[in-house]
């Protein structure tokens, strides 16, 4: 997805146009700019447990179900005979579905790093 969209092209002419904020001859403070990398790490840490939000809401119910099948028919191993079909099952059908706006949140999370970038190059030219 990256490749598909060009985004390896905008990283290359960032790290060309990154030389003049910050030139190579040019002593910088690297710690400048951690609190963007930080807000940065907050953002990917909460989009990764927005999708991820649903399939364990998923496996929960599927599990509550399952357990509530064990309890009413005891002698069968309900957890690895059905519980692992339907997960495998219901999974898929969830994946499906989602497979679009994952595709929609990653795009957009690659365009806010690539947009970032400049304004990290700016904050660790100052001293």
């Amino acid at each position: 997805m990256f490749l598909g969209t060009n985004g390896h092209l905008e990283l290359l002419t960032l790290l060309a146009a990154s030389f003049e904020p910050v030139p190579l001859e040019q002593v910088v403070n690297p710690f400048a700019g951690a609190q963007l990398w930080v807000d940065y790490s907050l953002n990917v840490f909460f989009v990764g447990l927005r999708m991820a939000g649903p399939v364990l809401t998923l496996v929960l119910l599927i599990n509550t179900f399952i357990a509530i099948l064990a309890k009413m028919a005891p002698t069968m191993n309900m957890f690895f005979s059905v519980g692992f079909i339907i997960t495998m099952f219901v999974g898929m059908l969830l994946f499906i579905f989602m497979i679009p706006n994952i595709l929609v949140v990653v795009n957009n999370l690659i365009d806010q790093a690539l947009k970032d970038l400049p304004r990290l190059f700016e904050l660790v030219r100052r001293e």
